[in-house]
């Protein structure tokens, strides 16, 4: 029988492949109770399990390695151990049983620790000879003094309290009871001093099997497609000078069961047609779930236009608690191409006849592409000027519209998403960030790229930026990080990152995964974002490919799907990314108008673009003009003027521009004219806006009425009134002037609060208006 504690003392010089494929092969011969024999379909032995979990334990140790079925594996012999115990915890003292004794006894403290074996160091030293030996044995003698030895040498540790904290509404809040694919976090208040201590996690499920949890961040779990049940975390305090379990807890927990439609997702093969143009419209829907079991839903599909159904039809859908993603083939129809129409496609999703999700998406059939041309429109900043001094802006803008008739590229903003997590070790991570650097070598200079990299959280590595330089280096030095796939989270942080972005620029994500989320209906639902923000997600798989996932993202946001692609393939794929197609829209082009001589003056150094040409004429008016060599389809070109007017009189309208026309060449060379409808704008009547109130609408006889004056200044510049307040009567004669000759000055956009009093003295009975007036300005308030 092979020592395997020996065997893995002594490493220097051994290639570290050679132990970890040897310890594959242990784990891949362990009995399902947890045991190993000598033989397979034997009988567990109690000696050759202990030895082997000391030998792992010796592996762990030493090479500083271990993973999630390593961890299990140990586990699960512990408990085994554990189950073959005698009532005095020992697997028996006599000679026959006592190195099994002798063994076990160690594989416990290195699995589950002391309180499963707290007496087994008395029993052992309850049965050694007056002569110092274990049966006159030279061999259990050595293996007692190591176990003895073993059980001296724990440290003291204690795990005070474990506590499950799940996320609500951005707080914390403990929780033992959870539906499937909820998270929590897992608290842990230990107590030790002078030990090197590690805390190993572990999940006992429902039917008493075990998971190991490896958690290089946050300790937390998410409960998944976990079948409803009882449950506990354990957490163990690791020494990992020695490789000992010097204490353990358990906290019971219990997932409840639950089905939730999480997101649904409406596509079609083809977003749009034109007018005269047939096309057959296949729409499909993907109906993602976060369960524990197993359900019914009810589809029902429809094809509106403007509220008129032209299609639908019902569906059964079986949902089960393995497969969260379920896709539906959807309707198929033609759509009407005779004018510009728009339909919708809704799916509702109902459970027992109560609607739970609704989803739609979009098709339109489109005008004829229309003709090169260039639209002009005309604005102003307000829509009057105030007395006395005001100023205005007026902006022209010229858009370029017509049919292309050749590709341009447009600049892009391409955030790649790196999945650095577990999975990814070694040559897949590798090739992941060759990959990522090829891409980032081929955008171009308007292009901009950053990078977000996720595992069991997500974070932005690189922000938006045009230096591809410095973004290859940042991935050159990008670090391993290992941990879960939180691909939903790294999703989320690219969305973050071109929240701002300007709609001139394409936004494509690129993922680079090996397609094995943590939760694929988190990442549907961010998908479903991206979507809705046009976005495209191509995905290159790397590694232990889930290419059918990969290749359904790519697919439902317009995107393309590469398997370990090729130099060329990242090529392919850079010049594919952006779509859009642009065209000289006019040549030639020659803007201009002329601003009249009066009471509006224009500095035209801070005319924004500076003018091609200013020309002063005759009679004092300037004629500005700009000229451009071409304007290519979508491009915009704005122009903007600002005017300052002095010493405006109320009630008047002024003009800003006069004989204002675009001239352009069409893709014909045709020379096109547009004359371009003069700029005015009104002088307001009024200075003052202004509201009057008073502290009652009833009074009597000699009782004093509270009059208050609410005003505000409307224009830019201070200003000074004279008023007075008029009480007049139903028919507007006037009965009594309250106030008289007021005099008020108001600053800037000032507004403020007058109050004034009036007595009713013998005033006839009925009903009467009080009016605050400043000069032209009246505004009333009914009283009695």
């Amino acid at each position: 029988m092979l020592d395997f504690s020996a065997a893995s003392v002594n490493l220097s010089d051994i290639d570290v492949s050679v132990l970890k494929n040897a310890v594959n092969y242990i784990i891949g011969v362990q009995n399902k109770n947890g045991c190993w024999s000598y033989l397979d379909g034997d009988d567990g032995e109690i000696s050759l399990t202990a030895q082997v979990v000391i030998a792992l334990s010796n592996f762990q140790k030493k090479i500083n390695l271990t993973s999630d079925q390593l961890q299990t594996s140990m586990r699960k012999a512990g408990e085994y151990l554990v189950s073959v115990q005698k009532t005095d915890k020992t697997w028996g003292t006599d000679e026959a049983s006592i190195k099994d004794t002798l063994l076990a006894f160690q594989a416990v403290l290195n699995t589950l620790g002391a309180d499963f074996a707290d007496s087994v160091d008395a029993s052992i030293i309850g049965v050694q000879d007056n002569n110092g030996s274990w049966y006159g044995s030279p061999y259990l003698t050595a293996l007692a003094i190591k176990a003895i030895m073993y059980y001296k040498d724990m440290p003291y540790a204690k795990i005070n309290e474990i506590t499950l904290l799940k996320d609500e509404n951005g707080s914390k809040i403990e929780c033992y009871n959870y539906n499937a694919y909820e998270a929590f976090e897992i608290q842990v208040d230990a107590t030790y001093a002078n030990i090197d201590a590690e805390l190993l996690y572990f999940v006992k499920l429902s039917d008493a099997s075990f998971i190991s949890l490896q958690l290089e961040e946050q300790a937390a779990w998410n409960t998944k497609n976990c079948v409803p049940g009882n449950y506990s975390i354990i957490v163990q305090v690791k020494d990992k000078s020695t490789g000992l379990i010097v204490s353990g807890s358990e906290k019971q927990f219990t997932i409840a069961p639950s089905f939730k439609v999480s997101t649904v997702i409406v596509t079609t093969d083809k977003k749009n047609t034109r007018i005269d143009t047939p096309v057959k419209v296949n729409s499909e829907v993907t109906v993602v779930t976060e369960s524990n079991i197993d359900r019914t839903l009810d589809l029902k599909l429809t094809v509106t236009n403007e509220d008129i159904v032209v299609a639908s039809e019902s569906n059964t859908v079986e949902c089960t608690s393995v497969n969260q993603v379920k896709l539906i083939k959807g309707i198929s129809f033609e759509p009407d191409v005779t004018s510009v129409k728009e339909y919708t496609f809704e799916v509702q999703v109902a459970e027992d006849s109560n609607i739970v999700f609704e989803a739609d998406t979009l098709f339109k059939v489109l005008p004829p592409i229309p003709p090169t041309r260039i639209d002009i429109s005309q604005n102003l900043d307000k829509l009057v000027l105030y007395p006395g001094d005001d100023s205005v802006s007026a902006s022209f803008k010229l858009l370029g519209e017509g049919t292309p008739e050749g590709p341009q590229r447009v600049p892009i903003d391409l955030v790649l998403i790196l999945d650095s997590s577990g999975s990814m070790s070694g040559t897949p991570w590798t090739k992941t960030k060759e990959a990522a650097k090829n891409v980032a070598d081929m955008i171009q200079d308007e292009d901009r790229c950053a990078v977000v990299r996720f595992a069991s959280s997500a974070s932005t590595q690189v922000s938006l930026i045009n230096d591809k330089e410095f973004v290859k280096k940042s991935i050159t030095d990008m670090s391993f990080s290992g941990g879960g796939t939180a691909m939903d989270a790294g999703i989320q942080q690219a969305l973050g990152e071109v929240k701002d972005v300007s709609t001139e620029r394409e936004v494509v994500f690129m993922l680079l995964s090996d397609g094995v989320p943590n939760s694929q209906s988190a990442v549907y639902t961010k998908v479903s974002t991206a979507i809705q923000k046009g976005i495209k997600i191509f995905t290159l798989g790397l590694g232990g490919v889930n290419g059918a996932f990969m290749q359904d993202i790519a697919t439902k946001t317009g995107g393309t799907y590469k398997y370990s692609p090729t130099a060329q393939d990242l090529n392919t794929i850079m010049t594919d990314l952006a779509g859009e197609i642009f065209d000289t829209a006019g040549k030639n082009v020659i803007f201009e108008t002329t601003i009249p001589s009066n009471q509006m003056t224009v500095d035209t150094a801070q005319i924004l673009p500076v003018p091609s040409a200013v020309i002063n004429n005759e009679d004092g008016s300037k004629t500005l003009k700009w000229t451009m060599d071409k304007l290519v389809m979508g491009e915009e070109k704005v122009f903007e003027i600002t005017y300052n007017g002095a010493n405006l009189v109320s009630d008047t309208n002024v003009l800003l521009t006069k004989n204002t026309k675009l001239t352009y060449n069409d893709r014909n060379g045709t020379e096109v004219i547009e004359n371009i409808q003069d700029l005015q704008i009104p002088v307001s009547k009024y200075l003052i806006d202004s509201e009057v109130l008073t502290n009652k609408q009833t009074y009597k006889a000699n009782e004093n009425m509270e009059i208050t004056n609410i005003t505000k200044n409307m224009t830019s510049y201070s200003s000074t009134l004279t008023g007075e307040v008029i009480i007049s009567d139903s028919d507007g004669n006037r009965v009594a002037v309250a106030e008289s000759d007021i005099s008020n000055t108001w600053l800037a956009n000032e507004s403020k609060e007058l109050s004034f009093i009036w007595n009713t003295s013998n005033t006839m009975a009925g009903k009467y208006k009080v009016q605050v007036v400043w000069k032209l300005l009246k505004n009333q308030a009914n009283f009695v």
